[in-house]
């Protein structure tokens, strides 16, 4: 059993980033939900493809701790077309009951115990930076990743953090884009 309360906005930008990573081939039908997690007074929602995950966390109002794997289209679809406010979300079972309002839905859900485990990040290598930051040093490089799932090695961007200069790269096999960001953040 599971019961939560929390914001529609919270629980759809959860969403919105968890889905990224969601298999959208339908190789494997736990792959196409999202983990939903209450416990410790946050709510989290991992998703994976087997190549990459995502967990995102946020707060809400944990009365019962609980985790069930959701489809993942069709909970993010109903979260963005609720008119009101406050979510509130009961699991019993292999059900999931959405309250918002006077709207109500269920959603059969997955077993939890099936969803693939997440690998732990080493924190060896953690920073943190302002969006605006991170913003600029993508702006100066992003043009050169290619966007073709065939090639998922350059498909994304290489950044080096040291002290207070910020280092980007991107390649899509043909062009090569470097960007140097000096900045008075220091990365931490």
């Amino acid at each position: 059993m599971m019961k939560i309360i929390c914001t529609k906005e919270n629980l759809h930008k959860g969403l919105f980033v968890a889905s990224k990573s969601v298999d959208q081939k339908g190789s494997l039908p736990i792959l196409s939900t999202v983990l939903l997690e209450a416990k410790n007074g946050l709510v989290k929602l991992s998703s994976t493809n087997l190549e990459t995950g995502i967990v995102c966390f946020f707060g809400g109002i944990i009365k019962e701790e609980g985790r069930f794997a959701v489809p993942a289209k069709i909970f993010s679809d109903y979260i963005a077309n609720l008119p009101t406010e406050k979510v509130e979300i009961l699991g019993k079972n292999d059900l999931l009951t959405i309250s918002s309002g006077s709207f109500k839905a269920e959603i059969k859900t997955l077993p939890s115990d099936e969803f693939p485990l997440m690998p732990k990040v080493k924190s060896e290598a953690v920073f943190s930076l302002s969006g605006a930051v991170f913003k600029k040093v993508l702006a100066k490089i992003i043009f050169a990743a290619t966007p073709d799932d065939s090639r998922p090695e350059i498909s994304g961007v290489c950044l080096d953090v040291k002290g207070d200069e910020i280092k980007g790269v991107a390649t899509d096999g043909y062009r090569l884009a470097e960007g140097i960001l000096e900045t008075t953040q220091k990365a931490s």
